[in-house]
């Protein structure tokens, strides 16, 4: 059963997973545009998401940990 997204654990080095595939926890940039302030890479590509999880702003959780 994955959890909701927990981004002190993610940067704690917890495992997440991107639509269900694992992805690997880059950066937090806690003072960028809300959209973009988690960085995370899944399969070859890089990707950004809000502190909870969203790909963007309005859209749903993306993220879970495993």
């Amino acid at each position: 059963m994955n959890k909701r997204f927990d981004l002190e654990a993610a940067k704690n080095g917890e495992p997440i997973l991107f639509d269900g595939r694992p992805a690997a926890f880059i950066v937090h940039l806690p003072d960028k545009d809300p959209a973009y302030r988690v960085v995370l890479s899944c399969s070859g590509h890089v990707h950004a998401f809000t502190e909870d999880g969203r790909y963007c702003e309005a859209g749903e959780s993306r993220l879970t940990m495993a």
